[in-house]
């Protein structure tokens, strides 16, 4: 009959000592700022589903522009930490990488609209002139 251990805390095969048993936990219950960053990220984007109304569209991308930073901002402090405690700093990263693509579509997009904008009106103001 085979003996499982019955109370001692030897390995395998009477082999090295194992120490008390711990919960398995994948070190994403420590790390609030890295789940909020994530969620800014996310939040951001989706502010971008808002570019059908034209008021609602400048409040969009102001305020998924502000999220984003902030987002940016808790993540980049959450890789911080959790490099500096030793854990993983996937979500950190995760959410750093949203944040800052929606950061650069953001501006990108207000360029673009500048942009445009600017050329219509001297195209506009060239063809008006007699």
């Amino acid at each position: 009959m085979q003996d499982f251990g019955g109370g001692s805390n030897q390995g395998p095969a009477g082999g090295v000592p194992m120490g008390p048993l711990q919960p398995a936990t994948s070190g994403t219950d420590e790390d609030l700022l890295g789940w909020l960053g994530l969620l800014a990220g996310v939040l951001s984007w989706l502010s971008c589903c808002c570019f059908v109304v034209p008021i609602v569209n400048s409040v969009a991308a102001i305020a998924g522009l502000l999220v984003s930073m902030v987002g940016a901002v808790l993540s980049g402090i959450s890789i911080a930490q959790q490099r500096k405690a030793g854990r993983p700093i996937g979500l950190g990263v995760a959410g750093l990488v949203l944040n800052l693509a929606r950061f650069l579509v953001t501006i990108g997009l207000m360029i673009f609209a500048l942009v445009a904008f600017g050329s219509l009106l001297a195209f506009g103001a060239m063809n008006s002139q007699p």
